[in-house]
């Protein structure tokens, strides 16, 4: 798998369920099966990895073991996430901390503690995202995990920009800033680069994207690229490269799409439409406004929704 033999792999993996599965041996399946999930999202095959998917869960519900039906219900609720299906995501999330109750352990409660912050802050339900992240931050803190709690700062910081204050944003991360390894966490290099974007520190959103950039790239990581490659065209619209700005974001939309990122794709085509505005491409600028609109509004991204919406009334007739 990571030498990116994904046919071979497959092979070995189906042999090692099928045998597993004639031993009663349900951990090494779910394991197996976790693993047959990672190839197919490696080969961009959505389908396949979201029935692996649901299997793991299946088969976690049979061995009866909380801590696995926790796992594999968090790695499930991640991908109906990725392919747009929110409801399903926030239902494995659910069942997900259900089962993190019959452990003893608060480090089981952050992963989907967080995929709910995360559907809630997306969906526009503040109040739910926001007890559900200070959960997260209590036992990050508790814990001392300080990788959770940059990943839910950054999150948070994202709230921010929404409400149109990127001071507080860039005020939430800075303690984080001083200390060493934020620049290999891509999700919240990448909240740093956006923040600094909207402040107007252009130098300093440049030098976070582009190591963004080279790492997502280096550790195959399309998702993260998508949203690099956004952040990106939206730094060089800002300097009035608009070539530049273009070819991103045209680069975004169209490996979201590959990769089938419905959430992806929409926020780089509203990047897209607003940079076609900027440059008087009216007609295009609401093509590409009401395509990202359309997404936001069957993933039930009400607020940003609404802000393609409001681009789209500042275009007039």
């Amino acid at each position: 798998m990571h030498m990116v033999r994904y046919g071979e792999a497959l092979r070995l993996l189906e042999s090692a369920i099928s045998r597993a599965e004639s031993l009663g041996d349900l951990h090494t399946v779910c394991i197996a099966l976790g693993f047959c999930s990672l190839v197919y999202h490696g080969r961009h095959q959505v389908d396949q990895a979201g029935r692996c998917h649901e299997r793991a869960v299946e088969v976690a519900e049979r061995l009866g073991d909380p801590r696995e039906i926790s796992h594999r219900a968090v790695e499930a609720a991640y991908h109906t996430f990725l392919v747009g299906d929110w409801r399903l995501s926030r239902a494995y999330a659910e069942r997900a901390v259900t089962s993190a109750l019959e452990l003893d352990s608060l480090r089981a409660f952050i992963q989907p503690l967080y995929a709910l912050g995360e559907l809630s802050l997306y969906t526009g339900a503040w109040e739910d995202a926001s007890g559900y992240l200070r959960e997260c931050i209590t036992i990050a803190e508790h814990l001392r995990l300080t990788d959770h709690l940059r990943e839910v700062q950054a999150l948070l910081a994202e709230k921010d920009l929404l409400d149109g204050d990127a001071h507080a944003a860039l005020d939430r991360l800075r303690p984080f800033l001083d200390t060493s390894g934020w620049e290999e966490h891509l999700n919240f290099a990448l909240l740093v680069a956006s923040t600094r974007l909207h402040v107007g520190d252009l130098d300093g959103a440049e030098e976070a994207i582009v190591k963004a950039v080279g790492d997502a790239t280096r550790q195959r990581l399309p998702v993260g690229l998508v949203e690099a490659l956004r952040i990106q065209g939206a730094i060089a619209a800002a300097r009035g490269e608009w070539e530049e700005a273009e070819s991103r974001l045209r680069r975004a939309v169209r490996l979201a799409h590959d990769i089938t990122y419905p959430w992806g794709e929409a926020r780089a085509l509203y990047e897209s439409g607003l940079l076609s505005a900027g440059r008087g491409e009216s007609r295009r600028a609401r093509e590409q406004l009401e395509t990202a609109s359309a997404i936001f509004g069957r993933l039930g991204a009400e607020p940003y929704r609404a802000r393609a919406e409001e681009a789209l009334a500042a275009l007039g007739g």
